[in-house]
């Protein structure tokens, strides 16, 4: 069986690809697909979440309803993708 290779656009590349056997790969030796992982922006997001989290907590102050708590992690998230854009010589 063979599987076809697509392009990831630029900063949607997995953030931890793995290689995923089925079983078919086992009962034939044949059958191998690739898992993506999740992607880079959701790995920045859950990462902000967690920061997001803590610090409210930290602090005593309630957190926001859940999707907008989700929509600032993904705004951190989407900040942090393009700042790898930025070349490093530039002064903050």
């Amino acid at each position: 069986m063979k599987t076809e290779t697509q392009t990831v656009p630029a900063g949607e590349q997995p953030a931890f690809p793995a290689e995923h056997v089925t079983v078919e790969r086992y009962a034939s030796g044949e059958s191998k697909r690739g898992a993506p992982g999740m992607s880079l922006r959701d790995w920045f997001a859950g990462q902000a979440l967690v920061g997001y989290i803590a610090s409210h907590a930290a602090d005593g102050i309630r957190l926001p309803r859940d999707e907008v708590a989700a929509r600032h992690c993904y705004e951190y998230a989407d900040a942090m993708r393009a700042a790898r854009d930025v070349p490093t010589d530039v002064p903050l």
